[in-house]
C-alpha cells in the first residue's frame, strides 16, 4: 500500500522513489519504507529508511552487505534499515531520528493492515527530549574526558599524543552525531570511516576533512597513523605542530557543528510532538 504525496505522479521525485520501493521489495520482507529530506547539508534528493519484517530472513544490519548494488544503482538516496525493536528501543533512549523521519508524512509504503510503527501521540515529549538531551550530553562527556590532557600535550610540544587525543575525540563526536542523524552509529576506530558513514546525511560533516584538498586528507591520515602508534605501537614519521594545529582547528568546528545539528534537531522533533497535541 503506497501512502502519501511523495508517490504520486506529479510529485519530481516520484519515478525514482517508485522505482527504489519496487525493487526494494522485490529483495526482502518489508513491513515499512519512510522517505524523507533533510533541511540543508543533505548530499541527495534524501533519506530513505526501511523497517524489516519480523518474519525477514536477514537481520536487518546485514542486508547492506548484499544489497550494495540497490545502493549503488540509486546513489541519490541515502538507505537505512532497521527493525521494530531497533526502533522501539530506541524511542524509549529520545532519538530523535525516527520521530523525524518515521512519521506520517514520511511514510510511503507499507504492508496491507500493518500496525503503525509507534504512535507519536502516545509518547511523552518532556520525557523524551530529556532522554534525548541525557544520551547527548553523555556521549560529549566521553569525548571531553578523553580530551582532558590535549592542552597539557600540546604545550609540552608531544605531538603523537596531541594528534591522538585530537583522534579520539574527533571519533566520539562523530559516534554522538550518527546516533541522532542517522538513528544508529558504527564502532569503526577509523575518522575516515565515521566520516564516511555520515557523508550521505550531512554534507559539512561528510566533508570534515575534504579529501580533494590534499592538505586537510594529509592531516587526516595522520591523525589515523598517530592511533596505529598509540595503540599498537607502529612506527610513523615524526608529526608537526602544523598538523596538530589543523586537526584542532577542525575538532573545534566539529564540536560546533554537534551542538547546532542537535539543538536543531530537538527543535524540529519538540515541533512533530507540538503537532501532534503533545507538549
Amino acid at each position: 500500500m503506497y501512502h502519501n504525496i511523495l508517490t504520486q505522479k506529479d510529485n519530481p521525485d516520484y519515478r525514482q522513489i517508485k522505482k527504489a520501493v519496487k525493487l526494494l521489495r522485490m529483495f526482502m520482507k518489508i513491513d515499512m519504507i519512510y522517505f524523507s529530506k533533510q533541511s540543508d547539508g543533505i548530499s541527495n534528493l534524501g533519506i530513505i529508511t526501511v523497517i524489516i519484517s519480523k518474519s525477514s530472513p536477514h537481520y536487518y544490519d546485514e542486508i547492506y552487505e548484499y544489497c550494495w548494488k540497490i545502493f549503488r544503482y540509486f546513489d541519490e538516496f541515502s538507505f537505512l534499515f532497521y527493525d521494530r525493536f531497533w526502533v522501539k528501543e530506541e524511542i524509549g533512549y529520545g532519538n530523535p531520528y525516527f520521530i523525524l523521519h518515521c512519521n506520517d508524512d514520511t511514510l510511503i509504503y507499507s504492508k496491507p493492515k500493518e500496525k503503525c510503527l509507534f504512535e507519536i501521540g502516545e509518547i511523552d515529549c518532556v520525557d523524551f527530549l530529556k532522554e534525548a538531551k541525557k544520551r547527548f550530553d553523555a556521549d560529549t562527556a566521553e569525548s571531553n574526558v578523553v580530551g582532558r590532557d590535549l592542552k597539557y600535550y600540546i604545550n609540552n610540544g608531544n605531538h603523537l599524543m596531541s594528534a591522538y587525543t585530537i583522534h579520539q575525540q574527533l571519533r566520539y563526536l562523530f559516534i554522538s552525531v550518527s546516533w541522532f542523524l542517522t538513528g544508529e552509529y558504527i564502532p569503526s576506530h577509523s575518522i575516515a570511516e565515521q566520516q564516511e558513514h555520515l557523508s550521505g546525511f550531512c554534507k559539512r560533516l561528510g566533508s570534515l576533512f575534504d579529501y580533494e584538498i590534499r592538505e586537510e586528507w594529509s592531516v587526516l591520515e595522520q591523525l589515523e597513523c598517530a592511533r596505529e602508534s598509540v595503540q599498537y605501537n607502529h612506527k610513523i614519521d615524526p608529526l608537526t605542530q602544523e598538523s596538530v594545529e589543523s586537526a584542532r582547528a577542525k575538532l573545534d568546528l566539529l564540536k560546533t557543528e554537534t551542538d547546532k545539528l542537535f539543538n536543531d534537531c530537538i527543535e524540529k522533533t519538540r515541533q512533530i510532538f507540538e503537532d501532534y497535541g503533545n507538549r
